[in-house]
């Protein structure tokens, strides 16, 4: 299994097999055949940056609203 750190390249919107939008930077497994065929495409590329969201299969989790003041 060969995993990178990878982002969305310029102009590219970057889907899971699922269809959710991915992470600004995000780690995949070049092994896999659809991240594969984004690696060589070029719709995705290596970053250094570190990130600590994966991407999966799964939907993302559910972001918490900002709390709203009481006046």
């Amino acid at each position: 299994m060969t995993v990178k750190l990878v982002t969305a390249a310029p102009g590219r919107r970057v889907v899971t097999p699922l269809g959710t939008v991915v992470p600004d930077k995000f780690k995949v497994n070049i092994s896999d055949p659809y991240w594969a065929r984004m690696w060589r495409d070029k719709d995705i590329v290596e970053t250094t940056a570190q990130t600590d969201k994966p991407v999966g299969g799964a939907a993302p989790a559910a972001i918490a609203a900002p709390a709203v003041e009481k006046k």
